[in-house]
């Protein structure tokens, strides 16, 4: 196609040509079906960033560094609600005391499945939701 410097021109010259040649050419034509985009769904979006969130952040913390974040994580918990539960819900208040007697000066607390077993319910149950933490062992 001839390029006159003039864009809309040319555009012009260029359909009128591609309408001629498709009217000696009906045989040739072809039917192109357009590329349907659908988004993805909430479900799909949540399942992409779940993805990249672990891929970045899996190799970048340690085991250590896990338990001190879930260490932490108890830390604000018990100073968040540590008066109300020692009145409202002292086994709460008792396994927190209990948890972070244990975790002092360990970065990774093995308890031996012996002791586990002898905990009780509350404390079995902060144990068992910070595996970062804590490790049962046999």
């Amino acid at each position: 196609m001839p390029n006159t410097g003039n864009p809309s021109a040319d555009a012009q010259a260029y359909d009128l040509a591609k309408q001629q040649w498709l009217e000696l050419h009906p045989s040739q034509q072809v039917n192109v079906s357009p590329v349907a985009v659908v988004p993805p769904t909430e479900t799909e979006n949540q399942a992409y960033e779940l993805q990249k969130t672990q891929a970045v952040a899996a190799p970048a913390i340690s085991a250590v560094e896990q338990a001190a974040v879930q260490l932490r994580s108890l830390r604000m918990a018990f100073e968040t609600n540590g008066t109300e539960w020692s009145t409202s819900n002292v086994r709460v208040y008792q396994a927190y005391i209990e948890v972070f007697t244990m975790a002092r000066g360990n970065a990774i607390v093995s308890i031996p499945a012996a002791t586990y077993a002898t905990f009780f319910p509350e404390l079995k149950a902060l144990v068992d939701n910070n595996t970062s933490l804590f490790q049962i062992t046999q």
